[in-house]
């Protein structure tokens, strides 16, 4: 297996083992076997919890009561000319005291997630079947479900994500072993492992925002002719 990032820039402690690093770490990672984690059994619903209305992520009191919690906002990247974050990059937490009240508003329920869930398990399980001509177009979203409507989608998403898990986790261990610490290259390679399934997330919407501006224009035009002809 042949590496080459011609992007990636190291520090000069680490430029002398680089080559040798990555030839080891690309023969330590072996192809992994997908895992199926959902061990939840289907068709059975779980009883109604007290807490079902409280935000997921936040949690009770002894008298189930949320707790309050802060809002989080992220500094904007500055970056040198060679694409990497300057020193002044930082992030900011703003604290911000929100009433238990308003918590509801800005969070999902677990109530919510186990709505999505069970809408998602129920357009999927009609995908299989073949019967979703019998739902209505606006009701159809199967953008997100691919690894739920497709078992070798699935098992490729596990594998790739693995692959390159361990070959981050084996490249660390590969650095420790020489006694070096190069965190800025462990960075830079997991952006340019990165960089096509983001490229691919970019097109994917840039696709659906298209199909989405027809659809809009094709709803216009429909109403604009009833207009007209009443």
């Amino acid at each position: 297996m042949e590496l080459d990032f011609p992007h990636l820039q190291l520090s000069s402690s680490a430029e002398a083992h680089t080559s040798l690093i990555v030839q080891q770490c690309a023969a330590m990672c072996p192809p992994h076997s997908p895992l199926d984690n959902d061990n939840t059994k289907k068709g059975t619903k779980r009883p109604q919890s007290p807490d079902d209305d409280i935000p997921a992520g936040v949690e009770a009191t002894s008298r189930k009561r949320a707790r309050v919690g802060k809002r989080v906002r992220f500094t904007m990247t500055t970056t040198n000319t060679d694409g990497r974050p300057t020193e002044k990059d930082a992030l900011i937490v703003i604290p911000r005291h929100v009433k238990e009240e308003d918590l509801p508003c800005m969070w999902y329920t677990r109530r919510d997630y186990r709505s999505f869930r069970e809408d998602s398990q129920s357009l999927a399980l009609a995908f299989e079947l073949g019967i979703l001509d019998r739902l209505h177009p606006d009701e159809i979203c199967l953008r997100g479900l691919e690894a739920n409507i497709s078992k070798g989608h699935l098992e490729a998403r596990l594998a790739s994500r693995g692959t390159l898990t361990e070959f981050i986790l084996r490249t660390q261990e590969a650095q420790k072993g020489h006694g070096m610490a190069d965190p800025e290259m462990i960075r830079g390679l997991s952006q340019m492992l990165s960089k096509d399934a983001c490229e691919d997330a970019l097109k994917l919407a840039a696709y659906d925002r298209e199909e989405a501006e027809q659809e809009f224009q094709k709803q216009d035009e429909q109403q604009e002719t009833s207009s007209q002809e009443q």
